[in-house]
């Protein structure tokens, strides 16, 4: 398993795909990080940013489509020629742009929807519980 691990990271420094094509290595990536802090849990990850992103996660998802368009609009990905420098730059600034917006949006808009979906479905099942009773 580690000499495969290291095949792996080999690849994803390299601009070759000689293993497997790119999103193959990250779910194969994904999946032996995913075991091994199964086996082994990282206390780094309980960290509050860590958190803070698990809380976001979803804004973060909806948000970071619309910060990678944006930034490639302005030339702001793509800037290197080495393949890994220039996924992990691409990688941070996109998280850079991308946690405080979704962060904003999680709070007055995720949350706030959050609420008023709580609300709207509890008054649908308040008349329902009072006709269920009236009916027994």
């Amino acid at each position: 398993m580690l000499a495969f691990a290291s095949l792996v990271l080999l690849q994803l420094a390299s601009e070759v795909e000689f293993l497997f094509n790119k999103q193959i290595v990250f779910g194969i990536a994904f999946v032996c990080l995913a075991i091994a802090l199964e086996k082994i849990p990282i206390k780094m990850l309980a960290h509050p940013a860590f958190l803070f992103i698990g809380k976001i996660s979803f804004s973060l998802y909806l948000v970071h489509f619309a910060v990678i368009h944006a930034l490639l609009h302005f030339q702001l990905l793509d800037v290197f020629e080495n393949g890994l420098i220039n996924f992990t730059y691409n990688f941070f600034i996109v998280a850079f742009f991308s946690i405080p917006i979704a962060g904003f949006c999680f709070k007055f808009i995720e949350l706030p929807s959050q609420k008023l979906g709580k609300k709207f479905i509890d008054s649908l099942e308040s008349p329902n519980k009072i006709n269920s009773i009236n009916k027994v």
